[in-house]
């Protein structure tokens, strides 16, 4: 069966298919595997971002920014984000590994 009708059956969930559709669909998971995997970690992280980016919008309009200026500032929040993000586990990894080594003794 085709690609597409195994898109719509993640994207959409077995209830929204019918059941042939759940079928072709379960049928071309089983057939490519490693499509099928592309398929669901593209759709996880389409899934991923678009929740991050709702996140950084609902607090940009909290913060008192316009709606209308957020497309143009979301790439700077995004990236900020990120690096505060990373800064954040950085700290705790070399948190975590100086109690590890305190611990030691």
């Amino acid at each position: 069966m085709s690609e597409a009708t195994y898109r719509k059956y993640i994207e959409k969930g077995p209830d929204a298919c019918q059941l042939s559709e759940s079928l072709a669909a379960l049928e071309f998971r089983d057939e490519n595997p490693a499509e099928a995997g592309r398929i669901d970690a593209r759709y996880e992280r389409e899934r991923r971002e678009a929740a991050e980016k709702d996140d950084l919008r609902h607090a940009w309009l909290r913060d008192g920014g316009d709606e209308r200026d957020f497309e143009s500032a979301h790439r700077d929040l995004s990236s900020r984000e990120k690096t505060e993000r990373l800064a954040a586990m950085d700290r705790e990894a070399r948190e975590a590994s100086a109690r590890a080594v305190l611990g030691g003794f």
